[in-house]
């Protein structure tokens, strides 16, 4: 048994939802319990129930000691850590420090993992012999969530003595197959509560059409975005031919992409949106629409685990940051320009998520 076991993962919502095949993989391997320590607000999708991983704030003053000389660890920090048998770090900066004050707490296993970036080279890993599929392994091996499992999964199923000091812990390897490294833990669904109030709310939008589909033409940065009125274009197209309502969801990055996207949206089409919910909410909202249609966004990945998807990519390379889920379609503008994507383009692209 795993035992106990601590994540430090900080960042940003793509990275925490990139992150869940890792807990997926730890809860095949019987850990006991995860404890996150990450960003609250990019792991506020997660449930708040007692099968769900518990999320504590990184950033929080009772764990400045794990990152400064002389600076403290508070005594409820230092209790986790004493209860903790696997630490696996995912932090960009040295982190030779850092495990040596996880080590000095007696934890047995620690993993230091560099996390992906943007300009994200795989780095060559060796695949255990236990994985059959060497080209699972290399497809997952290029994604960036693969780049966070693998080297857990190759690190804890290497041959070795077992001993008190180290013991050596196995990762079932079905967890490298595509349906399950794709599929979501089963506690992060929205509960019958959560699905009865996004109904509710979105029968209280008065919309007369036969449901919903979602989308989000903003993105963290201005070079992952295709152009705003172009979605209002494609929107407003698939309302007239499908007679869904569109929902557009808008973050607190989206107020100039919000702003073109007004402006271009046809006044006979009736549309509602979604600035600023909160992710749980967020999440069951997602659940009851029939299809969803974003950029390469944190949303479009908590979109993935929620209903079908197609995300739109431009620059970044989809084999590496496409989102995680059961029913996901890319479509890449070539060369990477967005601007070369048509509204034909997309809509084309997006016909097979429509009933």
């Amino acid at each position: 048994m795993l035992g106990n076991v601590l994540l430090i993962r900080p960042g940003a919502l793509g990275d925490a939802l990139l992150t869940l095949p890792v807990l997926n993989a730890l809860e095949i391997a019987g850990a006991a319990s995860i404890t996150i320590l990450g960003t609250p607000a990019s792991w506020s999708f997660m449930p708040k129930s007692n099968s769900a991983p518990r999320v504590l704030d990184c950033g929080s003053s009772d764990w400045l000691g794990l990152y400064f000389d002389g600076a403290e660890i508070s005594k409820s920090a230092r209790e986790i850590l004493a209860q903790t048998q696997c630490a696996i770090v995912y932090l960009k900066f040295d982190k030779t420090e850092h495990t040596n004050r996880l080590n000095s707490f007696g934890i047995k296993t620690i993993l230091s993992i560099i996390p992906p970036t943007e300009t994200y080279s795989p780095l060559p890993l060796e695949a255990p012999e236990s994985i059959p599929d060497l080209e699972i392994f290399r497809m997952l091996h290029r994604h960036a969530a693969g780049c966070l499992l693998l080297p857990l999964i190759v690190t804890l199923s290497r041959e070795g003595t077992e001993t008190a000091e180290r013991p050596r812990y196995r990762i079932p390897v079905d967890i490298v197959r595509p349906n399950t490294f794709q599929s979501a833990p089963k506690w992060l669904a929205p509960s019958p509560a959560e699905l009865h109030a996004a109904r509710l709310f979105l029968e209280s939008t008065g919309a007369t059409a036969q449901g919903f589909f979602a989308l989000h033409p903003g993105s963290g940065g201005r070079r992952k975005c295709w152009p705003a009125d172009r979605f209002a274009q494609l929107t407003a197209r698939i309302s007239r031919e499908t007679n869904l309502t569109p929902l557009v969801l808008f973050g607190p990055a989206d107020d100039v992409t919000r702003s073109e996207f007004e402006r271009a949206m046809p006044a006979d089409v009736k549309w509602h949106a979604l600035a600023h919910r909160p992710l749980r909410e967020l999440f069951a909202l997602l659940h009851s629409c029939r299809f969803y249609i974003g950029n390469d966004s944190g949303i479009s990945h908590l979109a993935a685990r929620a209903t079908r998807t197609l995300a739109i990519f431009g620059p970044t390379d989809p084999e590496v940051w496409a989102p995680l889920g059961e029913q996901v379609r890319i479509i890449r503008a070539l060369h990477g320009t967005l601007a070369d994507l048509t509204v034909h383009n997309v809509f084309d692209a997006a016909t097979p998520l429509a009933p």
